[in-house]
């Protein structure tokens, strides 16, 4: 229920996952501002562009040079989680959604009138 407050407690989160469809709580981390060090599952990849801040699932060695890397240059590492929220707000929020729906809708709509017509 307070996940936003409980993660806001941490430096860092890591999420190891093997497999999301969307991934709903990495991006609940980063909208909170946390630094994220994630597998390229989901639509994280779409949030994060720092490479320094993904690695791929199912690579525990990867996983483990990520976390050195992240241990050793704590200071230097961006995960841009900064960005992250910007890109969260312009590709996920409800209005971005509602465009991308009405157009798919309207192009939808176009192809079936013109297929109509041409039948007729």
């Amino acid at each position: 229920e307070a996940f936003h407050e409980l993660v806001r407690g941490y430096d860092l989160v890591v999420n190891p996952t093997r497999m999301e469809s969307f991934g709903m709580a990495a991006l609940e981390v980063v909208a909170a501002g946390v630094p994220l060090l994630s597998t390229r599952t989901g639509v994280i990849e779409q949030v994060l562009e720092s490479p320094d801040a993904l690695f791929p699932p199912r690579r525990p060695d990867l996983l483990a040079a990520a976390l050195e890397r992240a241990l050793l240059h704590w200071q230097e590492i961006d995960f841009g989680t900064e960005r992250g929220q910007e890109n969260i707000r312009a590709k996920f929020l409800i209005d971005y959604t509602v465009t991308r729906l009405n157009e798919h809708y309207r192009s939808g709509l176009s192809r079936f009138r013109t297929s109509s017509a041409r039948q007729a």
